[in-house]
């Protein structure tokens, strides 16, 4: 007998191997063949759908009967019933098959359900949201605790001036489109405390006074602004707040050194919680003045993982011009002159984009300062007086600015 052939436990024919289906019970094959294997199943759904069609017709005999009688059966419970006790189907101008009383008590089941759901969710935010905040607390406590074995007091440096900024920044998230907005820009870590919970009472409905108002809706919620550290670069989220419906608002707070060059994530979206960079701000020698006006460079367009774009803060600086050179920094203008292919009407085109913009930048002093929509990159400006708030916000002028995954919707922890 030929090893690559067998017979068919059902058609008892000789076929090769190759006409049995592999299975993965035993890493062999079918006792069999796939000719017999596909009838069989074949017939078992025709008889399948001839007992649907049997039991649908009795119930459909049955109900006749009963309803002769005022009565008939619930598909769910199989009790029988008043014709009452079923709801009207509009597409088959009939009564539904299952009672009220059933369908009340799998709406109660699935409600139950999302309760469940909602609480253990609820559950996890609350741990979290203790654990973020007792780990702020300790940051703060230690710095203080140093500070004051250093001859120096956290209390007077949260008030006193030095060349630190502090841009706050937030976002609301309820629809398109989703883009940060500027709030301020302040001299000291006390007045950016002050300036970001002033802020958040601007973009939430449930912040008041310092507090978070009741609200059954709400996911999850953070407030650790008691906990800044002065005198440090860090990157802050510490106000923000999530709905069940996906709302959602925060408050950003970005420290930088004024007239220096940096790329400060915003951290809303790639940044799970705050953080700190702990890197203390040492050798400055200027201190910035209340009712100086400064100029915040944004710039927008992919980030660090692939499927993620960011907005990032690059730089407050009090002289414009400075801050447009560091605008250009971020666009692919420069490239555009070395390019082999100059001549070509594609490289022509963004050239002729480049002069416009560059000429459109010199009397720019709030807004879009550069756009690359063939790089997917943009570069705004932002005029600020310090330590005065920016009551009426308006969304950083970023263009075709998306978030996260592709999409519009931004991701809270």
């Amino acid at each position: 007998k030929n090893l690559d052939e067998r017979a068919c436990s059902s058609c008892k024919e000789v076929k090769i191997k190759d006409r049995f289906k592999k299975t993965q019970l035993n890493k062999g094959t079918m006792a069999e063949c796939s000719e017999c294997n596909g009838q069989r199943k074949a017939r078992a759904k025709e008889e399948r759908e001839r007992l649907k069609e049997v039991a649908a017709e009795y119930l459909r005999v049955e109900n006749k009967m009963m309803e002769s009688l005022g009565e008939r059966s619930c598909a769910k419970c199989d009790a029988a019933k008043k014709a009452e006790a079923f709801n009207n189907e509009e597409k088959k101008k009939g009564k539904m098959s299952i009672c009220n009383e059933c369908i009340d008590k799998e709406i109660a089941e699935v409600e139950a359900a999302e309760v469940e759901r909602k609480l253990q969710q609820l559950t996890r935010n609350a741990r979290d949201e203790n654990k973020l905040y007792k780990e702020k607390k300790d940051q703060h406590e230690s710095y203080a605790k140093n500070s004051l074995e250093n001859g120096s007091d956290i209390e007077k440096e949260m008030t006193t001036p030095s060349d630190v900024v502090y841009v706050i920044t937030s976002v609301y998230y309820g629809g398109e489109p989703y883009t940060p907005k500027v709030h301020g820009i302040y001299t000291t870590c006390r007045k950016a405390q002050e300036g970001a919970r002033r802020a958040f009472e601007r973009v939430s409905t449930t912040y008041r006074d310092g507090e978070f108002l009741p609200n059954d809706g709400r996911q999850s919620k953070c407030d650790i602004t008691e906990f800044l550290i002065p005198g440090v670069s860090f990157i802050s989220r510490p106000l923000f707040e999530e709905f069940d419906d996906g709302h959602c608002a925060a408050i950003a707070i970005n420290a930088v050194r004024i007239d220096t060059p940096v790329e400060s994530d915003l951290p809303f979206i790639s940044l799970k919680h705050s953080l700190y960079v702990g890197q203390k701000m040492e050798g400055g020698t200027v201190s910035m003045v209340e009712g100086t006006e400064v100029y915040a460079i944004f710039e927008f367009g992919p980030g660090h993982h692939m499927d993620y774009d960011e907005v990032n803060l690059c730089g407050v600086y009090r002289d414009r011009e400075k801050a447009i050179e560091r605008g250009k920094y971020f666009t692919n203008f420069s490239s555009l002159d070395d390019s082999d292919c100059s001549d070509y009407p594609y490289i022509k085109e963004c050239q002729k984009s480049r002069d416009e913009q560059l000429i459109k930048a010199q009397v720019t002093t709030n807004g879009l300062l550069f756009n690359d929509p063939h790089e997917g990159k943009a570069v705004t400006l932002e005029k600020s007086t310090l330590d005065q708030d920016i009551k009426n916000a308006s969304e950083l002028d970023l263009a075709h600015m998306k978030f996260g995954y592709g999409s519009n919707t931004p991701e809270f922890y």
